[in-house]
């Protein structure tokens, strides 16, 4: 991914709030909330809970990007908490937004994916109408990442070094451009996509929807690409659930498996050259078979 000359950076390992940050925004903290990207904190100020955010090093025009879209999806009507424009304090960026009440779904079950696949379904009916939204620097969509000769040449560089890896993922590199060759994806429109739709990423309360969370891997791309962290090659129910809402096209069935594996892909190469050792994730992930996958469902040789 390609970061923007400003950006701010924030110490991975660190999960305490410095007292400076606190003392400006005038909060005391209630608990850690986690993150991956961005850190969260549950936080009381004025009597109300909010929760402060600690934005990951990105470029301020793609932290604009979240805010827009978040603000049209609380304008349509979405159950989403709108975002304040960070400040900077102590060298990062931090922003207020309220605390969402609700439940996420513990039970990752067969019920739970179809429903979230119908919801994903309305999701992007919602997001497809959304204007003005121009692609999230630093954000490619999944046919631009498979295109990328940079890929073939981060492969060669770590091929005695990491042989293993660099085999297995040269392998979906390849079967995935196959896949999509003759395709005619630049004619397909993007639309916002949320971009880890997950169970933890939904709140319910009293059996409704009460919040989506987790916007930091929002851009524009194909609806197919949604799938890849909500999908991961296992959870088939996803799709089925999507299917009943709005159907996929024939063509679409062909760009999902190569969508999902352009995020492991792109995540491999980068830990490459980062000097990163796979913890068994991606890799793990990228070798889950599908009957849905149709042809895809082969096995690696």
């Amino acid at each position: 991914m390609v970061w923007h000359s400003r950006y701010f950076v924030f110490l991975v390992t660190e999960n305490v709030i410095p007292e400076a940050v606190l003392s400006t925004i005038g909060a005391r903290v209630f608990r850690f909330l986690g993150g991956r990207l961005n850190k969260h904190w549950l936080v009381e100020k004025c009597g109300d809970q909010l929760v402060l955010r600690r934005w990951s090093a990105q470029s301020l025009e793609s932290i604009e990007y979240e805010l827009q879209l978040v603000s049209s999806l609380k304008t349509i009507g979405w159950p989403v908490a709108p975002l304040e424009q960070p400040e900077e304090i102590e060298g990062n960026l931090w922003s207020l937004s309220p605390a969402l009440l609700g439940e996420s779904n513990s039970v990752n079950g067969p019920e739970e994916q179809r429903e979230r696949g119908r919801l994903l379904a309305e999701f992007h009916a919602v997001t497809a109408g959304i204007e003005a939204l121009e692609q999230r620097p630093g954000w490619r969509r999944f046919e631009e990442i498979l295109g990328d000769q940079e890929l073939d040449r981060v492969l060669s560089t770590y091929e005695r070094t990491r042989s293993e890896e660099v085999r297995i993922v040269r392998w979906h590199l390849d079967r995935a451009r196959k896949r999509i060759e003759g395709l005619r994806l630049g004619e397909r429109p993007s639309l916002p996509v949320h971009g880890d739709f997950t169970a933890w990423n939904l709140l319910y309360l009293n059996g409704q929807l009460s919040g989506v969370l987790d916007f930091e891997l929002s851009r524009n791309d194909h609806r197919v690409a949604d799938f890849g962290l909500a999908w991961r090659g296992k959870y088939d129910q996803v799709i089925h659930g999507y299917n009943e809402v709005s159907p996929l096209e024939q063509e679409e069935y062909a760009m999902l498996v190569p969508a999902w594996w352009s995020v492991l892909i792109e995540d491999s190469c980068r830990n490459f050259q980062l000097g990163v050792q796979d913890d068994g994730w991606t890799m793990t992930k990228m070798l889950v078979r599908s009957p849905i996958m149709g042809v895809d469902a082969e096995a690696m040789p």
